[in-house]
């Protein structure tokens, strides 16, 4: 998978972080905990170690299994923290400094329109995770 159109039958939540950054320990424990809930909406989670970015940016190749295209999506801005959201038509649909924010990403996702028909074409189907 090389561009983000690869990603358009899944969500992507990219963190940007330090390994040791509170704020993505605080993500990690919160993608643990509503590990159902992002499986549900087809969206993974993928934690890129912004000290492993030449000049703190992606350019041309993959870091840690992450596409440079996705990795790019990261803010101009030097920030040691960040929440991207990309849509599954590969456009950035959220992002923020907030570690708490996973829940209000996942209440986006639902206002999508094609979350919405997804989860109409999925009534009266039993969850596959508890």
């Amino acid at each position: 998978m090389n561009s983000l159109a690869d990603y358009s039958d899944r969500r992507q939540i990219i963190v940007f972080s330090t390994p040791a950054s509170e704020s993505g320990k605080l993500v990690q424990r919160s993608v643990d905990t509503l590990r159902c809930q992002l499986m549900e909406r087809d969206t993974d989670v993928r934690f890129v170690d912004i000290t492993e970015l030449p000049d703190g940016r992606a350019r041309t190749t993959d870091v840690q299994g992450v596409p440079a295209e996705l990795a790019r999506l990261r803010s101009d801005q030097q920030m040691e923290f960040e929440v991207v959201l990309i849509g599954k038509d590969g456009g950035v649909k959220a992002r923020t400094s907030d570690p708490e924010a996973l829940k209000d990403f996942l209440t986006l996702i639902d206002s999508m329109p094609m979350r919405r028909a997804e989860m109409r074409s999925r009534e009266g189907m039993g969850a596959d995770c508890k």
